[in-house]
C-alpha cells in the first residue's frame, strides 16, 4: 500500500465488496471492466457521492444499483459528449448498455454521438431502439402524476421528434 492510500483512503475497486466487483467484472466481460476501470481513474469517477459507500454494492443486478450505475454512466457520456471526448462518451454509453440494454437515454446518447460523428446508420439504429424503449417507459409510467418540473411533456415530444428525423434521414 503507498503512502498516498495510507493517508488518503483507497480509490478502487478495492473498496468494494468482492461480490459486487466479480458480478461486475461478469456482466461487463474483461475488455469493458478495463475500460471503466480506466474511465474511472481518467474522471475519478471513485469520488463522486454514487459511490461515497463503497460497502453498500452488493451485486450489479440489484435493480436499484443497476439503475444507478447505469444513469450515473449515461450522464458522464452525456458530459463528455458535450465537451467532445466522444471516445471516452461512446465507451461510458456502451457499459451503461451492457449493465441495462433497456436504458434508451444511453440509447438517444449514442444516437446524438454517432450522427454527430456521421454514423448515420448506427445513429439510426440506436434512434430506433431509443424510441422503442422510451414508448415502453411512457406506458409503464402512464399513470403516475409527475411533475413538469421533473419531466416536462413537452421534452418528451421534443426528443420524439429528433430521434423520428434521425430515422427518417436517407
Amino acid at each position: 500500500m503507498s503512502i498516498y492510500s495510507k493517508i488518503f483512503g483507497e480509490r478502487g475497486w478495492e473498496r468494494f465488496p468482492t461480490s459486487f466487483v466479480n458480478s461486475l467484472k461478469k456482466t461487463l466481460g474483461a475488455e469493458q471492466f478495463e475500460s471503466l476501470t480506466v474511465l474511472a481513474k481518467k474522471y475519478q469517477l471513485f469520488d463522486q457521492s454514487l459511490f461515497a459507500y463503497p460497502q453498500s454494492f452488493n451485486d450489479i443486478h440489484n435493480e436499484i444499483t443497476n439503475i444507478q450505475i447505469a444513469g450515473f454512466l449515461t450522464s458522464m457520456g452525456n458530459e463528455l459528449g458535450r465537451r467532445n471526448i466522444t471516445d471516452d462518451a461512446e465507451k461510458a454509453f456502451r457499459i451503461a448498455l451492457t449493465l441495462r440494454p433497456e436504458h434508451s437515454a444511453a440509447f438517444v446518447g449514442l444516437t446524438a454521438l454517432c450522427y454527430s460523428n456521421g454514423r448515420l446508420s448506427e445513429a439510426k439504429e440506436y434512434a430506433r431502439k431509443a424510441m422503442a424503449d422510451l414508448d415502453v417507459v411512457i406506458k409503464r409510467h402512464k399513470e403516475l402524476d409527475i411533475p413538469e418540473y421533473i419531466s416536462n411533456p413537452q421534452d418528451i415530444s421534443s426528443l420524439r421528434e429528433f430521434l423520428q428525423s434521425i430515422i427518417d434521414q436517407s
